[in-house]
């Protein structure tokens, strides 16, 4: 029986050494670190908040650019009409053909201003998610080599012997 108890004190007590091993190399780990994992954390935090507004300037890029290309086809469309007419009348078109041509013109015209102040404002948006997403990039590269520089934390793992090795 003491011989059980002897050897479970003596598992305890190499169980307590290297635990206070690893403390002190985990600790000392983390200490040389601190000041990294501290940056880490913090770009991680703002790459949260740069990830969702990136998200939402993809929404409204796309929405936008939903708008842009409605006003392209009605304008395109409009110009085809507006064209066949000058083309099929070159000396003139008949009253109702003119009225129709004359309310085509003035649409498409009307639709100028409002298209020009849709894509100005999509090419700033556009300018700005790049912008970001640079920024964005840069952020995981700094993340990634911080990471790196921290590395994996070791720790020491007594390893019994084999029963029957000399």
């Amino acid at each position: 029986m003491n011989k059980i108890i002897g050897g479970f004190g003596g598992l305890i007590g190499v169980l307590l050494v290297y635990g206070v091993i690893n403390l002190v190399l985990v600790g000392g780990q983390n200490a040389l670190h601190a000041g990294d994992q501290a940056r880490l954390d913090e770009i991680k935090k703002q790459l949260e908040v740069e990830k969702t507004q990136i998200s939402s300037l993809e929404a409204n890029l796309s929405s936008l650019g939903q708008t842009l290309d409605s006003y392209e086809a009605r304008i395109s469309d409009l110009k085809s009409h507006i064209r066949a007419i000058e083309v099929s009348y070159p000396n003139g078109a008949p009253s109702a053909v003119y009225a129709d041509y004359q309310r085509m013109l003035a649409e498409h015209n009307s639709m100028i201003a409002p298209y020009n102040s849709n894509l100005s404002q999509f090419k700033a948006m556009y300018a700005d998610y790049s912008s970001r997403v640079d920024r964005y990039n840069t952020k995981v590269d700094e993340a990634n080599a911080l990471a790196k520089k921290i590395g994996s934390t070791w720790v020491v793992v007594p390893v019994p012997r084999l029963a029957g090795r000399k």
